[in-house]
């Protein structure tokens, strides 16, 4: 499957579970293959930013129902969100429900190794951190350390290292430093750690020393 996944490959999913029981699944396969209907069509060309973002807040919504129901079976519904977002950012809209993208984003990091498609997993994370909704952005919920919009800014920086690009590294890094400098000292220092166990390369050695330096120096009065 390519990166990112289209809603070609979200239609697949629909007929790869159509023909297993469907008696809890049906209502909401039935109400995903609307949105595709919909999606699809010429008339979504015409689809303002507002109805984009309702539209694909409903698929996601959808998507995390699968989810949750298929979660002792071997099918993933992680590609059919990352395409569902992507539509959405294509199209100008926002996106409100983000814990499948980024479940399903963690999950394809964390099976990937070439650099290369590391750095395309990074880049859209950029792209969806800068497209999430205001609600999302606003970063309410901080007695959680689970809270997608976290997990988000967490995995980019990490994806970012794994990637060994320097100028995506900073990027992630500089965007972590932002919405959540709380999180940032930790990171670093944690990061540093992963530099000496794995051997990084050291253009990336570098980059990840310059943060630990500035975000883990003692203050001085």
């Amino acid at each position: 499957m390519s990166f990112p996944p289209s809603l070609d490959d979200v239609q697949s999913l629909i007929a790869e579970t159509a023909g297993a029981d469907t008696s809890a699944t049906g209502p909401v396969l039935q109400a995903l293959g609307q949105f595709l209907q919909i999606a699809r069509s010429p008339d979504a060309a015409a689809l303002q930013p507002g109805e984009v973002t309702e539209l694909g807040d409903y698929a996601l919504q959808l998507l995390q129902s699968l989810a949750l129901q298929a979660r002792d079976t071997p099918r993933s519904w992680g590609p059919a969100a990352v395409a569902v977002a992507d539509w959405v950012m294509q199209r100008g809209g926002r996106v409100q429900t983000l814990e499948p993208v980024v479940d399903a984003l963690a999950e394809l990091a964390n099976r990937t190794r070439e650099p290369d498609r590391l750095a395309e997993i990074t880049d859209f994370m950029e792209r969806l951190t800068g497209a999430c909704a205001q609600s999302v952005r606003a970063d309410l919920e901080l007695s959680n350390p689970g809270r997608p919009w976290r997990i988000l800014h967490l995995n980019r920086a990490i994806t970012a290292t794994r990637s060994l690009d320097p100028e995506r590294m900073v990027r992630a890094f500089d965007a972590l430093t932002h919405a959540l400098p709380h999180d940032a000292p930790e990171f670093f220092h944690q990061g540093m750690g992963e530099m000496e166990r794995l051997g990084y390369p050291e253009p990336v050695r570098r980059v990840m020393a310059d943060y630990h330096r500035r975000w883990t120096r003692p203050k001085t009065n």
